[in-house]
């Protein structure tokens, strides 16, 4: 049986960056209705959907965070992203400049992001034939910088779940460890205490016995 999401513990942030027109917003329409819309309407603001995946036998909100693809920001962007766990950059595979344009994304959403924030590089439009971005190259870039790395089609839906729902579970996982590292070192300290209260209590026996 599942445990309902029920409080913060159980919800995650994912935010969804990149140039314009790479996809983010195709991306996240395939994974709430797992459809793919032609001619979608280019984000303005910050769209803010939710979705719900099983980890751990534990039923997860993931809220997926969409912010515009221009170089721009705003105090209410800026705001979603210190509290995100998880970032996606998404470059078109068609479009080398939308490529080389993740190293300024990532500089700007590290300045805001908490160090610990997990990362993920999606190569988008991977069903297009004219490619200008070799998988390789993807890839290469993602190892260095210690991402996972994905081609995805928001068209045909190849690996779009996949790649969300492993950071999903990444970030969820590292969470539940945190937690449980946190339990156990409180435990610790728990029975350390204890332990000196006994010896205390111990020696004071002893001493009163000798006196």
């Amino acid at each position: 049986m599942s445990k309902v999401a029920n409080s913060n513990d159980n919800k995650i942030r994912i935010l969804f960056c990149g140039n314009i027109n790479v996809g983010k917003s195709c991306i996240i329409q395939r994974l709430i209705t797992n459809n793919f819309i032609e001619n979608y309407t280019p984000t303005v603001g910050v769209d803010f959907r939710s979705i719900y995946y099983q980890i751990n036998q534990t039923k997860v909100q993931v809220n997926l965070l969409d912010i515009p693809g221009q170089d721009r920001y705003n105090a209410l962007t800026l705001s979603q992203i210190r509290n995100v766990d998880g970032v996606v950059f998404v470059y078109d595979i068609s479009d080398m400049d939308s490529f080389t344009d993740i190293i300024n994304w990532q500089q700007k959403i590290q300045s805001a992001a908490h160090e610990n924030t997990f990362q993920t590089l999606l190569g988008n439009k991977c069903d297009l034939l004219d490619r200008q971005v070799p998988f390789n190259k993807g890839l290469e870039f993602a190892e260095s910088k210690s991402m996972n790395f994905f081609e995805t089609s928001a068209k045909n839906g190849k690996d779009v779940v996949n790649s969300v729902q492993s950071l999903a579970q990444k970030i969820f996982c590292e969470r539940l460890m945190n937690q449980n590292q946190q339990k156990n070192d409180e435990n610790g300290t728990v029975k350390l205490q204890k332990s000196k209260l006994t010896f205390l209590n111990f020696f004071k026996g002893a001493y009163n016995y000798y006196c």
